[in-house]
């Protein structure tokens, strides 16, 4: 499996992190819209299962950079 794919799917409500992120709403799309004025992220308007509209994220190139980087300081750092 790729770096990248673990996180291609991640719940930020906390389905993949089973609650541990404990991140409230308006916490979440705080978070959203820093990482995407920064260019770590984009965002598109798509429809979901349910027929809804809902705004779907992606790492952009920069943010799977910066991603790598933090990873590898945290592992360093931890003394992996």
């Amino acid at each position: 499996m790729e770096p990248d794919a673990r996180l291609r799917h991640l719940d930020l409500s906390g389905g993949a992190s089973h609650g541990a992120l404990g991140l409230d709403d308006s916490a979440m799309y705080q978070v959203l819209h820093r990482l995407e004025s920064r260019g770590f992220v984009k965002a598109e308007w798509g429809v979901t299962d349910n027929n809804r509209n809902a705004r779907y994220y992606r790492l952009t190139t920069l943010g799977r950079a910066h991603l790598r980087t933090s990873i590898d300081t945290c592992c360093a750092t931890a003394g992996r």
